[in-house]
């Protein structure tokens, strides 16, 4: 598995969260809506919903960490997407290239600041990305055609790609289509790019963001 996700920079583990477990994110996931009346996505789940991040911790995802080689992980950004026919839209080819610190403070090597829903985020090296993993969880069946993500097998291996070099690779694309309670772990150096669904339903996905290395001094991850 773990020469399998270098080689790729991705796999998916069919029906990895059971049944139970899955009814409860789905619940969290709504009462969050409810509570923020939020359309197409949130950020820092587990920091908004006690009862969304107990339910994520009960998911046996370091087992899965540990089979793609992210030992001792901890949790550094948690996302909600959900693409409807309210919200809906279409995700160009790209590689996942920030991360969110606690405060935006000098350091070397990183760059390109934002800052996104009060969350500090900035551009590191390329190293502290490849030493990163990202889990995401399917709430809902995504298929093709309800927008299912879409990847470049083995581009994260050459760091951080130029807009010639992803025009070139975009012509080896693969759909990662899973079931609900499918986990697609990737890379976010991968580059990856998805349509907007064509159904008329949810298309839910907990995207968790994972680390095993602080950052260096002075900077520190913020809570996820």
């Amino acid at each position: 598995m773990i020469k399998d996700f270098s080689e790729n920079g991705y796999t998916r583990f069919k029906a990895a969260i059971p049944p139970q477990l899955l009814s409860r994110l789905q619940t969290s996931v709504e009462d969050l809506r409810l509570e923020h009346s939020f359309s197409g996505g949130l950020r820092r789940l587990t920091t908004l919903s006690a009862s969304l991040a107990r339910a994520i911790s009960e998911c046996s995802l370091q087992n899965i960490l540990d089979q793609i080689d992210l030992p001792r992980a901890f949790l550094v950004r948690s996302i909600l997407f959900d693409k409807t026919p309210d919200s809906n839209w279409k995700v160009a080819w790209h590689q996942d290239t920030k991360i969110p610190v606690r405060a935006r403070l000098s350091r070397e090597g990183f760059t390109a600041w934002s800052l996104k829903d009060g969350i500090h985020h900035a551009q590191p090296p390329s190293e502290v990305l490849a030493g990163m993993r990202t889990l995401r969880i399917h709430l809902d069946p995504t298929p093709a055609e309800n927008g299912a993500l879409r990847v470049i097998p083995g581009s994260h291996r050459n760091g951080f790609l130029s807009s010639e070099e992803i025009r070139k690779l975009a012509r080896e694309e693969v759909s990662c289509e899973c079931a609900a309670r499918d986990i697609l772990a990737m890379s976010p150096l991968l580059l990856h790019a998805s349509s907007p669904s064509q159904k008329a339903n949810h298309r839910r996905v907990i995207h968790l963001e994972y680390a095993n290395q602080p950052l260096p001094a002075p900077l520190e991850w913020t809570a996820a």
